[in-house]
């Protein structure tokens, strides 16, 4: 569902989505309302939201057991949230303070035993 020329900067990119969120609506009723209208988009994947001109408050390269990944926290005005930019360990607009838009898949896994919403970005966009 995201557009991507090949040699263009950040700022280039045309990000689609299938609806704009606030991250405090991603919440499991949100999750469970969505899986209730599945199948959705090309390919019948899961569907992406995104939130507009949030600002990067933190990046971070994580070690995983086969590769390493960015966990980052956004701020959307309203609420902090941590997405995962998985086998990646960069990207040009993921810079503390910038202002993006991210697109981004939503899914509710257990973790510890524990219901938890995973937040994997699927495109970021720089203002």
């Amino acid at each position: 569902n995201c557009k991507e020329q090949r040699g263009a900067s950040s700022r280039d990119m045309a990000i689609t989505a299938d609806t704009l969120v606030k991250f405090i609506e991603v919440d499991q009723h949100f999750l469970a309302e969505l899986k209730r209208r599945e199948p959705c988009g090309q390919g019948n994947r899961s569907a992406v939201l995104a939130v507009k001109d949030a600002e990067v408050r933190k990046v971070e390269i994580v070690t995983g057991k086969k590769d390493n990944h960015l966990r980052v926290v956004l701020y959307d005005g309203h609420t902090n949230a941590t997405l995962w930019l998985w086998g990646k360990v960069f990207h040009p607009a993921l810079r503390e303070g910038a202002i993006v838009t991210a697109a981004f898949r939503a899914e509710l896994r257990e973790y510890r035993g524990m219901p938890d919403i995973t937040l994997s970005l699927e495109a970021v966009q720089e203002k």
